[in-house]
């Protein structure tokens, strides 16, 4: 983990299972809907900020996409929020 948005994407990820947990015992959408929100804003950050191939980390960010992207699927699997594999 080089970059701050590597950081603040990584750390936000560690959260989902607190998030989760609280989404089941409350049963508000909101807890799960605000984790999917910030996920995916602090995903585009790292996107934008951090090279991905071409780097000395390559390995460690292409699983830090690969891991995002299944959390954006089971968070949408669980809202009941249809994901498109291809366009």
């Amino acid at each position: 983990i080089n970059c701050p948005e590597e950081v603040s994407l990584s750390l936000h990820m560690c959260l989902f299972q607190y998030t989760f947990d609280l989404f089941f015992t409350k049963f508000m959408s909101h807890f799960l809907t605000d984790y999917l929100y910030f996920l995916v804003e602090k995903f585009n950050n790292f996107f934008n900020s951090c090279k991905i191939f071409n780097s000395t980390h390559v390995l460690g960010r292409i699983l830090l996409c690969h891991l995002t992207g299944l959390l954006i699927k089971k968070c949408c699997k669980v809202l009941g929020i249809r994901i498109l594999n291809t366009i």
